[in-house]
C-alpha cells in the first residue's frame, strides 16, 4: 500500500503555524473554562503538523487533513473527526475516547496505546467543504472507516463501534475490545496475539487469516464470522458460541495422538537432554498441543516448550517446569502445587483459577562465571481467582498482570 499523500484538494482551508497556534491557545482556554472559543479546524490542511500533547478535546476537525500529523500524547476526546485524513499519522498514547471518527480514513496510522473507549468509528456519509465556506454531505454513499495496516498495539477500544470498519493486516496485538462491535468488519491478516475480545459483536466479521492467539473471545457474538485460516492455538472461547461461524482449515491445539510420538518417549528423551546438557536425547517440544485434562505429575519439563499448549485441568502437581516456556498456554483450572517454575515464562498465559500453592515462582541464577537473576515472566498473565498460597511474586515479572491485586509482589 502506498503511503504517498492524496493531492491537496482546493478546497481544503490552508493554514499557517502562527494562526494554528492562535486557535489551539484560545481553544485550550476554552477547555479550561477561561475566555477562548472552541477549534473550528474543519477541513483544515494540517498535514505533517506537530499537535503533539495538545488539548484537542471537542475540537470540530470534520474533513480535515492530518497526514502525517503528530499527534503523539495528544487529547482529541470527544473530538469531531469525521471523514478527516488522519493515514500514517501518529496519535500513539492519544486520549480519543468518545471520538467521532465515522468514514475516517487511518491507514497505516500509529494508535498504539491509544485510548479509543467509546469512540465511533462506523462506516460514514462523505462530507465535502462547499463554496460557501461551509460542508455538506456529499451525494455518494457512506465510506468505510479506514484502518488497514494500522498500529493498535495495547490499544483501548473498549465499547468502540467499528461496524463495517476496514481492517485489514491491522495489528492489534493486546488490544482491549471488550464490548466493542466489530460486525461486518474486515479483520483479514489481523494480528490480535492476546487481545480482550469478551462479549464483542463480530457478527460477520471476517478473519479470514488472522491471528488470535491467546486472545479471550469468552461470551463473543460471532455468528456468521470468517475464522477461514484463522489461528487460535491458546485462544479462550465458547464452542457453542463458534457454531455459526465459518471455521475452515482452523488452527487450533493438535490432539496428544497427533505428535508423531508417545508423551513417554518425549519425556524421558527430555530428561536425558537436561541430564546431558543437550549432548544427548531432544529438548521437549510440546507446544500447539492439547493436553487438557492430562496427569503430569512431577514431570521434568525444565525447559520445555509449551507455547500455547492447552493444560486446562491437567495436573501439574510438583512438577519441574525451570525456564519453561508457557507463554499463551491455557492452564485455567490447572493444578502446579508445589512446582518448580522458577524462570519459566508465563506471559499471556490464562491462569485463572488455577492452584499455584506453593509454587516456587522465584528467578532462578544464571550465568558460568557471573550469576544473574532471571525472573519468572508473567507479563500480562490473567491470575483471577488463582490460589497462590505461600507463593512469593515479589521478584516476578507483572507487567500489566491481571488478578494480582492485593497479592504479594504485585505493583501498586
Amino acid at each position: 500500500m502506498s503511503c504517498a499523500p492524496a493531492p491537496v484538494s482546493p478546497l481544503l482551508r490552508p493554514m499557517d503555524r502562527d494562526r494554528l497556534d492562535r486557535i489551539l491557545d484560545a481553544h485550550e482556554a476554552f477547555s479550561a473554562g477561561r475566555p477562548g472559543r472552541r477549534a473550528q479546524l474543519a477541513f483544515a490542511d494540517l498535514s505533517g503538523v506537530d499537535l503533539a500533547g495538545r488539548n484537542l478535546r471537542d475540537a470540530d476537525l470534520t474533513g480535515a487533513r492530518l497526514f502525517k500529523a503528530r499527534l503523539t500524547g495528544a487529547d482529541l476526546a470527544r473530538a469531531a473527526l469525521r471523514s478527516a485524513d488522519l493515514r500514517y499519522s501518529h496519535l500513539d498514547n492519544a486520549a480519543l475516547q468518545r471520538a467521532d471518527l465515522r468514514g475516517a480514513s487511518l491507514d497505516g496510522a500509529d494508535l498504539t496505546e491509544a485510548s479509543l473507549v467509546d469512540a465511533d468509528l462506523r462506516d460514514g456519509p462523505v462530507l465535502v467543504l462547499d463554496g460557501d465556506g461551509g460542508w455538506r454531505q456529499a451525494s455518494t454513499g457512506d465510506t468505510n472507516t479506514q484502518l488497514n495496516n494500522s498500529r493498535l498495539e495495547n490499544a483501548d477500544l473498549t465499547r468502540a463501534r467499528l461496524t463495517n470498519a476496514l481492517l485489514l493486516q491491522a495489528s492489534m496485538v493486546d488490544a482491549r475490545l471488550t464490548g466493542a462491535r466489530l460486525a461486518r468488519s474486515i479483520l483479514i491478516h489481523a494480528d490480535l496475539t492476546g487481545a480482550e475480545l469478551f462479549e464483542t459483536d463480530m457478527t460477520g466479521a471476517d478473519l479470514t487469516g488472522a491471528c488470535l492467539d491467546g486472545a479471550d473471545l469468552t461470551s463473543a457474538v460471532t455468528a456468521g464470522a470468517v475464522f477461514a485460516n484463522a489461528s487460535l492455538h491458546g485462544a479462550v472461547y465458547d464452542k457453542s458460541a463458534l457454531a455459526g461461524a465459518r471455521l475452515a482449515n482452523l488452527k487450533m491445539p493438535r490432539l496428544l495422538a497427533a505428535m508423531g510420538a508417545s508423551l513417554a518417549k518425549l519425556l524421558i528423551d527430555h530428561e536425558d537432554w537436561i541430564d546431558s546438557n543437550g549432548r544427548r536425547g531432544a529438548r521437549a517440544d510440546l507446544s500447539d498441543i492439547d493436553l487438557s485434562g492430562i496427569d503430569l505429575t512431577g514431570a521434568q519439563l525444565s525447559g520445555a516448550l509449551m507455547k500455547r499448549t492447552d493444560l486446562r485441568a491437567a495436573d501439574l502437581t510438583g512438577a519441574r517446569l525451570i525456564l519453561a516456556d508457557l507463554s499463551l498456554a491455557d492452564l485455567r483450572g490447572a493444578s502446579l502445587c508445589g512446582s518448580d517454575l522458577r524462570g519459566a515464562r508465563l506471559r499471556r498465559a490464562f491462569l485463572e483459577d488455577t492452584d499455584l500453592e506453593g509454587a516456587r515462582l522465584t528467578p532462578v541464577q544464571l550465568g558460568t562465571t557471573v550469576l544473574r537473576p532471571w525472573p519468572v515472566d508473567l507479563s500480562r498473565a490473567r491470575l483471577a481467582g488463582a490460589r497462590l498460597g505461600q507463593t512469593d511474586l515479589r521478584q516476578a515479572d507483572l507487567t500489566e498482570t491481571r488478578g494480582v491485586e492485593g497479592v504479594s509482589g504485585a505493583a501498586e
